[in-house]
């Protein structure tokens, strides 16, 4: 990756300043006068609330506000805390998270550059989400904070001044939150330093990423402003895969001369506005179904592979690999639905056309809208018709109808699960138990993962915030008094349209013979892929408010008795006080992108509630094939499958299925009428049994198989998108928290003890949208009144300390050495008022306890710098587990 610094500001005002001492030196007859002693900077007084970027060396860090809560230095703090300056950020490249977290000690994220798979309870990591999974000593997610407020937002290089990571609980940063810790990045302030930067960094794919920083003082050492803005635009091999990005951020500082000189005030305010839109790429392939399609013989197992199996699921003849016949849905076939099936398909499945030259045209086809090539041909299942008979509605079941099952290659999961268990092949128990993970498909002459995404376009991550920041500084007697009011406001939104989830990532093969009519299907034998059920869209939003007062204050004991050998011993103490409230409200919404109108289902089914739902009956399913017929090749190699064009459906389509509405006569005198009771012969096509059964089951009295119009609704139209709402629910989260932290300097600053004590009352509201009581639709309204509420409240202290060893112990050592000792104890609590024994009373929150010793050497002043920490940290009252082990 190349990348080009452009410094204009820098450049011009440099190019001027040269021009005009040419010209000056030029015009000048007489000696030059000698130059004049250059004047004293003015020493720029810092809040203790702040800890300013410019003054980081490269990549040592002196001082920080994570320890707690007021600019202390970092050789004096206990807790494991590691500070990456703005330097550190540049030279690596790193612009968040998932770029910075596999360089820090005892870090990891998830993803395609990360450095652990993001594996919980065996599911993988999921692509289709926005934000990362982070990992901090091999416990759990960090906390993520900007200005040590909670947050949503993902951080960016372009505004960022430093990034501090607290490892472990500390009750002095937060007493509620992850016992693994949190990553705070310190957003850049407006300081008194006028400096412009532009920058560009092109990729290797043709990524292009512009950002600008602008800070001009405006009055010398009173008011700044700032300006920051990035236009970063991914592109990955994968293709089409994409992240773009967009941000704007305004800072503003105004520090007024009020209380004379011994005080300082500082008023700073920050605005950030941002969006995120992405069709992020995988990076795991697509699960492998078709490969297993040509496997014959046995497996190391005893289970007998598929050899290119095909089925007709209205024929009483299908034959199993080894042996068993019969019909694929009858009980305890060989062929059962759990063995081969893909997932029930509801009727409304769409064909899309062939897509094999879909990846050498994909921009002309991006927004291409495809109709489907083949109308769907599943039955509703076993219909209950109701017939009017003169004076009553006489509810019939057509036992004579089979329940469409649309087969496929299995997973591993399901395959070795299933195959010997319902048939008569061979079942042997693998090693390890029962449980079988699915493969992946590896070959890229079948489908090139490295270079292709396969859902296409139709995939899509999206995010939007703004964040304003307000904080008023203020200092008395030299910093010894000062309090801190801060307010933190936070609008973030994020969701995904996840099109392809769990087993429905796959490239698989159709087996059907038949569609349902019975009609052959003539793409048996093809690889497609397909979705099973309506695509899942997720979003939620947070709007958070927080309200911090801190105050601090420093008493020394020269104060009382002077300079002495005791005032030395006793030294100074900082007291540092805090109210917090915290509030938040998250809205979480999911939704269909697709269904038919209620009146598809009504038309068919007579099934009230199955109109006003969004199930399998109205779902948007589709499959699209990616190959010609595979049934004369020996294998799936070579056959160099695309990924998929953009799939939705028309606003109106044809679709074929059975019409469950009776169509004979109902009066009893006409010569066509039908009793429904009368005596009815029929074959059961599902388990293949003959029975007499009535005429109410002979599909020959109903309309039967026909041509019909249905309406798709879609989530871009506001007017349907309300009836397209699966679930929706909001919590309301209230934290007030005080706390106290003292920190000492004793025996001449050698030891550093820390305390800290925090309590935080947490109160939450959760309450679920209403539903239409006529539609059956869940709305996006809520009624305060239906909500439950908890409250939880708990306590956390951190404390410990770091010795420095007297210069008179280590002075002979070389290369001015230092050695420091460290212990620390960091505590806090994650509150749950879900959490109930047997008999409803409330179980104590899960907790999270760290205790850490270690050893930080320095040499050649502080230009070398080792730092050996052991951690033991144990979780109580959560599904997490404890860990220990080194930083260093």
């Amino acid at each position: 990756m190349n990348r080009l610094y452009s410094r204009a500001g820098a450049f011009a005002l440099s190019s001027a300043l040269c021009l005009i001492s040419v010209g000056r030196l030029s015009a000048q007859t007489t000696a030059a006068p000698a130059p004049a002693k250059p004047a004293e900077e003015e020493t720029i007084t810092l809040s203790p609330f702040i800890v300013e970027a410019d003054t980081d060396q490269g990549y040592a860090a002196k001082e920080t506000l994570a320890g707690t809560r007021v600019r202390t230095e970092l050789r004096d703090i206990a807790s494991a805390i590691s500070v990456v300056t703005k330097q550190f950020l540049q030279d690596t490249g790193s612009r968040n998270s998932n770029d910075l977290l596999v360089y820090t000690p005892s870090t990891e994220v998830a993803g395609i550059r990360g450095n652990f798979s993001g594996m919980a309870g065996g599911a993988i990591y999921s692509e289709n989400t926005v934000s990362s999974t982070t990992r901090v000593r091999g416990l759990d997610q960090a906390d993520n904070t900007r200005d040590y407020f909670l947050t949503d937002i993902p951080w960016d290089g372009f505004n960022v001044g430093r990034v501090d990571l607290q490892r472990g609980p500390n009750s002095i940063l937060f007493g509620t939150g992850s016992p693994a810790g949190i990553v705070n990045t310190s957003i850049n302030d407006a300081s008194f330093k006028t400096a412009y930067n532009v920058e560009n960094v092109t990729g290797q794919y043709g990524s292009q990423r512009w950002s600008m920083n602008i800070n001009q003082s405006i009055v010398k050492d009173v008011l700044a402003v700032r300006f920051a803005a990035v236009d970063s635009k991914q592109i990955y091999e994968q293709k089409p895969a994409f992240n773009d990005s967009r941000r704007y951020y305004g800072a503003l500082r105004f520090d007024p001369k009020l209380f004379g000189e011994d005080s300082h005030t500082s008023i700073r305010a920050k605005y950030e506005n941002g969006k995120v839109k992405s069709n992020n790429p995988r990076q795991a392939p697509p699960i492998d179904e078709i490969t297993p399609w040509f496997k014959t013989g046995q497996d190391a197992f005893g289970n007998y592979n598929l050899n290119k199996l095909t089925i007709n699921q209205f024929s009483n003849n299908n034959t199993a690999p080894w042996g068993a016949t019969g019909l694929p849905g009858a009980a305890g076939s060989g062929l059962a639905s759990a063995t081969v099936e893909l997932g029930g398909w509801a009727q409304t499945r769409s064909y899309w056309p062939d897509v094999i030259n879909y990846y050498e045209n994909t921009e002309k086809s991006k927004n291409t809208v495809s109709t489907p090539n083949y109308p769907s041909g599943n039955a509703i299942g076993t219909i209950t018709a109701q017939m009017n008979t003169g004076n009553a509605l006489v509810n019939a079941s057509i036992n004579g109808l089979s329940t469409f099952r649309p087969f496929g290659i299995p997973s591993a999961s399901q395959y070795y699960a299933y195959v010997g268990t319902q048939g008569t092949s061979p079942n042997k128990a693998a090693p390890g138990g029962v449980y079988y993970a699915d493969s992946t498909l590896t070959d890229t002459s079948i489908f090139d993962f490295y270079t292709k995404l396969l859902d296409g376009p139709n995939k899509k991550e999206w995010q939007n915030w703004d964040a304003t920041n307000l904080a008023i500084d203020q200092s008395f007697f030299n910093d010894r008094l000062a309090f801190q009011f801060a307010f933190d406001h936070q609008n973030y939104t994020q969701g995904s349209n996840q099109w392809m989830t769990g087993s429905n990532y796959a490239i698989a093969v159709d087996v059907n013979q038949t569609f349902a009519d019975g009609s052959a299907n003539p793409n048996v034998g093809r690889a497609y892929a397909g979705n099973a059920a309506s695509n899942p869209n997720y979003a939620f939003s947070t709007v958070r408010d927080t309200f911090r007062f801190t105050p601090t204050g420093e008493l020394r004991a020269e104060d009382f008795l002077g300079k002495s050998s005791l005032s030395k011993i006793l030294g100074k103490h900082i007291f540092t006080g805090l109210y917090e409230s915290n509030t938040l409200v998250r809205n979480t919404t999911s939704w269909a992108e697709f269904a038919t109108t209620p009146d598809y289902v009504l038309k068919n089914s007579k099934n009230a509630n199955a109109a006003n739902t969004l199930g399998a009956q109205r779902s948007f399913e589709w499959i699209s094939y990616l190959s010609g017929s595979l049934q004369s090749k020996s294998s799936a190699s070579g056959s160099n499958m695309p990924g998929l064009q953009k799939i939705e459906p028309p606003k109106y389509a044809t679709v074929r299925n059975f019409n469950s509405t009776w169509n004979k006569p109902t009066n009893p005198n006409d010569p066509a009428y039908v009793d429904p009771t009368a005596v009815y012969v029929g074959t059961n096509t599902q388990t293949g049994a003959v029975n007499n059964t009535t005429q109410a089951n002979n599909p020959a009295n109903y309309i039967g198989w026909s041509n019909q119009s249905i309406e798709y609704m879609r989530d871009t139209d506001p007017n349907q998108f309300p009836d397209l709402v699966t679930s929706a629910g909001r919590t309301r989260y209230r934290d007030i928290s005080t706390g106290i932290t003292w920190q000492g300097y004793l025996l001449d600053g050698d030891l550093v003890p820390t305390f800290g004590y925090r309590k935080d009352k947490v109160t939450s509201y959760e309450s679920s949208a209403l539903q239409n009581q006529n539609t059956g639709f869940t709305s996006l309204n809520y009624d305060d009144n239906l909500k439950s509420r908890s409250d939880v409240s708990g306590t956390s202290k951190s404390w410990g300390g770091v010795y420095h060893l007297p210069k008179s112990l280590i002075s002979k050592l070389p290369g001015d050495m230092t050695i420091s000792l460290m212990f620390n104890k960091g505590q806090n609590f994650k509150p749950d008022a879900a959490r109930l024994d047997l008999s409803g009373e409330h179980i104590p929150n899960a907790t999270g306890n760290t205790t850490e010793y270690g050893v930080t050497i320095t040499a050649l002043h502080e230009k070398l710098s080792l730092k050996i920490n052991h951690f033991e940290t144990t979780v109580k009252g959560a599904a997490l587990a404890g860990t220990n082990g080194n930083d260093i």
